[in-house]
């Protein structure tokens, strides 16, 4: 069989109700299929490395070297699981078995994200990750609804919280943007997205689908495009590809947001988006026309738009 030539479907969501959106990635997620819209912009100009000048898997094979300061793709599962722990949120019990948590520590940096077992499991793990957020703030009423509804059509959902997240720290952003610059011997980028893949090592066997909203929609998009085991990803209100974000008068990315140690060389975020989508895999972004921080829609339609250009790269499907 030939290979499809893939192509972007519109999904424009402008609800300001996070609840909306949650509820359409879990459809999503569920069904792993959308229709819509043909949507091919005159974007050929676009700074875009993957699939142009070099391969995709080189590309990433680069972006994870610069991650892990030389190293692969972690090979660890987690370091333990506590079973039977008291849930976070309210999530639905019609067909929890009940929940653990896990441990997974990068020396004194430790992640405990929440696991939530199906009594009847479709071999799927949904990963939903929160962003900004502490564990208790991580549970808005449009995120309990999301994982309720995966925890019934099957999904074993893990939740997992950003660096210091559990330690109840409130203002996040600032201690990331304290972080140390890369050196040969560690980034602290790694410490973003290693918690995800030491998740899907322990979970081996099922297949991982993931979603995240504002620093987890950008923890999405790094994980996504560097781990080819996620098979479906939607990214919320957590990144824009650099061009479109260098005009801001008052910029509001994040330490991590800059990709530090990743050259521009290597990749910007639309490697990134085109490599979540190969090998016939799927990512949806979505983007808020109220969002009152950093990745207003409008910015998308102002900008030279980069639909076509992830379209023609990759043998998968994006979209947004």
């Amino acid at each position: 069989m030939g290979k499809m030539k893939p192509a972007l479907v519109v999904a424009a969501i402008s609800s300001a109700t996070l609840k909306r959106a949650c509820m359409f990635l879990a459809v999503f997620l569920t069904a792993i299929y959308l229709h819509g819209d043909i949507f091919d912009q005159g974007d050929q100009e676009l700074k875009f490395r993957a699939g142009k000048t070099a391969t995709v898997e080189s590309v990433r094979d680069e972006i994870i070297g610069a991650v892990w300061s030389g190293a692969g793709l972690p090979t660890a599962g987690v370091d333990n699981v506590e079973t039977g722990v008291e849930s976070p949120a309210s999530i639905s019990q019609s067909n929890l078995l009940r929940v653990d948590r896990l441990t997974i520590s990068r020396g004194e940096v430790v992640s405990r994200p929440h696991v939530w077992v199906p009594i009847e499991g479709n071999g799927k793990i949904a990963i939903y990750h929160a962003g900004h957020s502490t564990v208790e703030a991580s549970w808005r009423p449009g995120r309990v609804a999301m994982a309720s509804a995966l925890l019934d059509a099957g999904y074993t959902v893990v939740a997992i919280y950003m660096p210091f997240a559990e330690a109840g720290v409130i203002d996040l952003t600032q201690l990331h943007n304290e972080l140390p610059e890369p050196t040969e011997e560690f980034n602290a980028l790694s410490l973003f997205v290693e918690p995800v893949v030491r998740v899907i090592n322990h979970f081996d066997g099922l297949v991982p689908v993931m979603v995240g909203v504002s620093g987890g929609g950008w923890t999405t998009a790094l994980v996504s495009a560097i781990d080819t085991r996620i098979r479906a990803s939607v990214q919320i209100a957590g990144s824009m590809p650099s061009y479109m974000r260098a005009d801001e008068e008052k910029p509001s990315r994040d330490w991590e947001q800059y990709l530090p140690g990743i050259s521009p060389d290597i990749a910007d975020y639309l490697d990134l988006y085109a490599m979540a989508t190969d090998d016939g895999r799927k990512q949806i972004q979505i983007l808020n026309d109220e969002d009152t921080c950093c990745f207003k829609a409008s910015r998308y339609y102002s900008h030279l738009p980069y639909g076509g250009a992830i379209s023609e790269a990759t043998d998968g499907r994006w979209s947004w």
